[in-house]
């Protein structure tokens, strides 16, 4: 397939993303996406021959696994307001 079209694994029918459709899903950078795969952070990727291919579910699941809980939410927001954004997690 060409261009931007979706490319599906011929195993599970699970949707395979190219880097820029990835960028676009999560609303960064092809730049951002390599920066992450340099430090080790970012969805795992599918290595097929030279290219690389993120599964959308694969996406999904790491997604959900980076969501704060609302209290890490609300400790980040009351750190930020006194300056204090070092010492999250400590008890005063």
């Amino acid at each position: 397939m060409r261009g931007n079209a979706d490319v599906r694994s011929g195993t599970g029918g699970e949707e395979l993303l190219k880097i820029d459709q990835l960028a676009s899903r999560l609303t960064v950078s092809v730049g951002c996406i390599r920066a992450w795969r340099l430090r080790g952070e970012g969805p795992p990727a599918i290595r097929i021959g030279t290219a690389l291919r993120w599964d959308a579910d694969e996406v999904d699941v790491w997604l959900d696994s980076r969501r704060e809980s609302r209290t890490e939410a609300q400790d980040v927001d009351r750190a930020v307001d006194r300056g204090r954004l070092d010492r999250i997690g400590e008890e005063e």
